[in-house]
């Protein structure tokens, strides 16, 4: 939807993630659909061309419309879908499943994994700001953080 300006809502999100090892860079936009990674020693490579280095580029795996992607020690990606109001997880065998979803928790954003192991991110309700409501805020109070604990 557009604002009453007649401008273009944005969200700034961060949809890159860096695997436990340092080794793959793992991205996608806003709306997907496809989670895709490339090695970090390509993107230091000087070398290599623009289409050299886009050629080296994986598909992951297929994913909803996201907000956030984190990943724990163990190389477990975890997504705030916004879509389905819901925590993500993907583990080595690129198998998605969904962690939690709550009618609580909308538009999940920018997860972090804290050093209690508790997964943590806010419901933003960035959807129902009044940019994108015809100017009209449906946001209800009060703001909520979650926490999930991980597998140790």
């Amino acid at each position: 939807m557009r604002r009453t300006t007649g401008e273009v809502p944005q969200l700034h999100v961060d949809l890159l993630e860096l695997s436990e090892d340092g080794k793959w860079l793992y991205f996608m936009p806003l709306f997907g659909p496809v989670l895709r990674r490339v090695e970090t020693r390509l993107l230091r490579d000087e070398t290599l061309s623009g289409d050299e280095l886009e050629a080296r580029v994986e598909d992951v795996v297929r994913v909803p419309p996201l907000a956030g992607i984190t990943i724990d020690r163990r190389g477990t990606l975890y997504f705030c879908s916004f879509t389905e109001g819901a925590i993500l997880r993907m583990g080595k065998d690129r198998r998605i499943e969904t962690l939690i979803a709550d009618p609580r928790i909308s538009f999940p954003n920018e997860p972090s994994i804290g050093p209690d192991g508790w997964l943590y991110f806010p419901s933003s309700q960035a959807n129902r700001l009044p940019a994108f409501n015809d100017g009209v805020s449906r946001v209800v109070l009060p703001f909520e953080v979650f926490k999930i604990r991980l597998p140790q």
